[in-house]
């Protein structure tokens, strides 16, 4: 829409993951071409889509590169520091270079902002005209805490489509060691709140919930999405195991080798016995290969 509206503008898309940003590059244009915009793409002068940091005999191969070429200071690659310290000096050479008041970019989309120093988030604010877009996961790490950027957002998207509420309820609680005592990780109720949870104070308890989504409305409501099974202290568990994936794969017939994943918690030496008797039941009784890690 900015682009269309704003013939005259350059815009800017940048991103932690250089996957994403070669993925971005290449759907930018078939968006366009399924919204029908008459417009061209005019890569490198009105349009940029690339990672943050970048190469140094490509200006166009990152944010902070680009900033560089543009403004002709110093660039710094992955041997001259880290990437926060890179970002403040640049912002001084900037204010240093007489050229400050010039602005490189009209809008700039950041995303992933969660793994992005403060440093780069203003760096490309200072660079910027007109707006910045800051978009990122509040709550990419369940163990660090939110930062204070969450009650200044304009918006805040609170629902995951991705993940059943119920799956993702449960795997936080499990993440979190909210089942643990003491508990291992808790937030405040703003921050909770954030997160896409409804906090209810119930008494010395607290009630948390997620509101259904309307993707996963075909599921029954009694259908249970989280199984647990004890094992019995005669049981052996490499059989055990085999027989709850089989009981999947006969309820799941679509289910490959690649859909399942058994995970150890304990770091008893005993354990390196179970999993090579798990990866020879496996290939016997179903004849799948496993991938120890």
């Amino acid at each position: 829409e900015i682009y269309s509206k704003n013939p005259d503008s350059r815009i800017a898309f940048t991103c932690f993951n250089k996957i994403l940003a070669s993925t971005m590059r290449t759907r930018i244009p078939e968006f366009f071409d399924f919204m029908r915009v008459e417009k061209q793409i005019e890569w490198g002068t009105k349009l940029f889509c690339f990672n943050s940091w970048g190469l140094t005999k490509e200006p166009f191969s990152g944010m902070y590169r680009y900033i560089c070429h543009y403004y002709e200071i110093p660039f710094g690659g992955f041997g001259n520091g880290d990437f926060d310290a890179l970002c403040k000096k640049a912002i001084a050479d900037i204010n240093n270079s007489g050229r400050a008041d010039k602005k490189a970019l009209d809008y700039v989309f950041i995303d992933e902002s969660q793994d992005f120093p403060q440093s780069f988030i203003d760096l490309c604010e200072m660079v910027t005209s007109k707006k910045l877009y800051v978009a990122g996961d509040v709550f990419q790490n369940i163990f660090m805490p939110i930062s204070d950027n969450v009650n200044r957002a304009d918006i805040v998207l609170k629902k995951c489509y991705r993940t059943d509420p119920k799956n993702l309820m449960f795997s936080h609680a499990l993440g979190m060691g909210l089942y643990e005592e003491p508990v291992l990780r808790w937030l405040k109720e703003p921050e909770w709140d954030s997160c896409g949870y409804k906090y209810k104070k119930v008494g010395d308890r607290v009630h948390l919930s997620r509101d259904p989504l309307r993707r996963f409305e075909d599921i029954p409501k009694n259908h249970k999405s989280t199984a647990v099974h004890l094992l019995e202290g005669t049981d052996n568990g490499p059989d055990k195991i085999v027989d709850i994936i089989i009981d999947i794969k006969e309820r799941n017939p679509s289910l490959e080798q690649g859909d399942i994943a058994v995970i150890f918690l304990d770091a008893g030496g005993y354990i390196y016995e179970y999993i090579h008797s798990l990866k020879s039941k496996v290939k016997q009784q179903l004849g799948w290969d496993s991938n120890i890690s």
